[in-house]
Formats: structure tokens, C-alpha cells, sequence
């Protein structure tokens, strides 16, 4: 039995004991994105389905599937509990949501699975689907005890500052046109669960940023970007160590930022930095 989004959940807490148990038996985490599973939890339209044994209320999930609309293209996550998979639930979980992305016209879409879930990554292979790309997440310590090796001041964004942000992000990752940057920075302004700081120098000259978001379960880094024409001097770590400095945690949640897995600079920088390797996650392209 498929249900379209979670409505029918009182809390998330039956798609965590999910999630956890997929850890257990897999030894690595589904990649889900927290953040819009809960922010979307009571909109019916949501492109979120659980696959029930049984119509119980409320109901218990044994498969899940989230498909996740972004600027740069759809994305599609899932797990199936252990006890229950080879009985093609992902298949008809899978199924529900290719329909719904016909009517909306989607050419392609991203299947996202844990690298080291071996048989999954051989089946999408197997099916045609392209490598797109493959992404990182690395976790921080809790506290950073070296001196940072560039004085700079980190001071916390406000929508004032959007002009400033939207061309630090320019200069830190292009490709995206300037209405896209704005948009989402603009948003990422607004958000409730997000903060933002921009780092200047002796000056006051604006020479990087760093966005964080507070998610359900961890606290995400994201979006740090310095000049190039400073990069590889220690500014980056040094954005890093004063944010460690003026941030203060309120919970234990564990610090977390994404790395695209070809990015070999941001990797030297964050394990300069203390963190280390938790997951990686392959991004598989299909044809619609």
C-alpha cells in the first residue's frame, strides 16, 4: 500500500526508526534530505511516499521515497527496510513518482545511494544511468584549538548585505546566472533555520562567505567561498576557525558540510580543518 505524502504521521519518528534501521543492517546512512522531508510534512501535494504492509494508523513504513525539486534539476532518494526488500517496493515506489514527473514534463532526474551501497550503484549502472557526479560529507569536531593562520572578521549577514553575497558567490562558484544566486541567497535570507556570515578583511573588504542551515538532526555547513585571488594562503580555514569561535553550539548535533568528491582543495581544507569522512554519495542520471 502507497501513500503520498506524510500527512497521515503524527512524526517523523516512524521514517527515522526507518532510516535507522537501514543504518544497522547496510552499515551506512540513506541519504535524505531532513530539512524538506519536515518542512513539508503537511502539504499534501508533497512528492513524499511511504509503502505501508499494512493500512494501520498511523501508518508504518516500510519503504520511502522523496523526490526533491532544486534550481539545477530533480533529485530522488529512498530506502527499504531490510526485512522487506527484493519484493520490488522500490520498484513500485519508484513507479508512483516517475509517473507524477512525466506530467511535470521532467526529462531527467538523479537516483542518490550511499557509495558503499555496492549492489544498488551495479543495478543503476546496469540500467544505463551516468555517473553525474558524487558528493562528500565530511564531519567537524566539535571545537577547533589551532590559531587561524589569516586575521579576518566574520561578521553574521543580513538581507542588506544581498549585493555583497551574491557577488562573493559569483566569484566563489561559477555557473549559475545572477537571477539564480539571487534567488537562492535571498532565500536562504529568509529562512529561519539558516545563518550567514561574510568574512572581511584589515580592511573591510569583503573576501568570502559561509551559509549554515540547522536541520532535525545536524547542523550543515555550506556555500564557503573565498576570492580567488586569496584562496590557497589560509583564509579558508581561517573563516572556518572564527566561525568555530563566535558560533555557540545549543545542541550536539553534529556539524556536517557536503563536498563535491572532485573538489580535492575543499577536501585539504576541511580535514586541515579536523573534520573527517563520514559518507559518500554517488548521484546517478536517468532518462525520462
Amino acid at each position: 500500500m502507497i501513500r503520498q505524502s506524510l500527512t497521515s504521521l503524527p512524526s517523523l519518528n516512524p521514517i527515522f526508526e526507518l532510516a535507522r534501521r537501514c543504518e544497522a543492517a547496510d552499515g551506512h546512512q540513506p541519504k535524505i534530505y531532513w530539512n524538506l522531508v519536515e518542512a513539508r510534512r503537511y502539504d499534501a501535494r508533497a512528492l513524499d511516499y511511504m509503502y505501508c504492509s499494512s493500512p494501520s494508523h498511523p501508518p508504518l513504513p516500510i519503504g520511502f521515497l522523496s523526490v526533491y525539486y532544486f534550481q539545477d534539476g530533480v533529485e530522488i532518494t529512498a530506502m527499504v527496510d531490510p526485512d522487506f526488500r527484493h519484493q520490488g517496493i522500490f520498484s513500485q515506489l519508484m513507479q508512483k513518482a516517475l509517473d507524477v514527473l512525466r506530467l511535470y514534463q521532467v526529462v531527467s532526474y538523479l537516483v542518490v545511494c550511499n557509495a558503499k551501497a555496492e549492489d544498488f550503484n551495479a543495478q543503476c549502472a546496469k540500467r544505463g544511468a551516468k555517473l553525474h557526479h558524487s558528493e562528500i560529507e565530511m564531519q567537524g569536531p566539535r571545537s577547533l584549538s589551532s590559531a587561524p593562520k589569516q586575521p579576518i572578521v566574520l561578521r553574521p549577514a543580513s538581507k542588506a548585505d544581498i549585493d555583497i553575497l551574491v557577488d562573493l558567490h559569483q566569484a566563489s562558484f561559477p555557473g549559475p546566472s545572477l537571477a539564480n544566486i539571487r534567488e537562492r541567497i535571498n532565500t536562504m535570507l529568509s529562512e529561519a533555520n539558516r545563518r550567514t556570515w561574510i568574512a572581511e578583511d584589515q580592511h573591510g573588504k569583503p573576501i568570502g562567505k559561509l551559509h549554515m542551515r540547522e536541520d532535525i538532526n545536524a547542523i550543515f555547513l555550506h556555500d564557503l567561498g573565498i576570492i580567488p585571488a586569496l584562496r590557497q594562503q589560509g583564509y579558508g580555514c581561517s573563516l572556518v576557525h572564527y566561525w568555530y569561535q563566535q558560533y555557540s553550539f545549543p545542541t550536539n548535533k553534529p556539524i556536517l558540510i557536503d563536498v563535491l568528491g572532485d573538489n580535492q582543495a575543499a577536501l585539504r581544507l576541511y580535514t586541515s580543518c579536523g573534520f573527517t569522512i563520514t559518507n559518500q554519495y554517488n548521484f546517478w542520471q536517468f532518462s525520462l
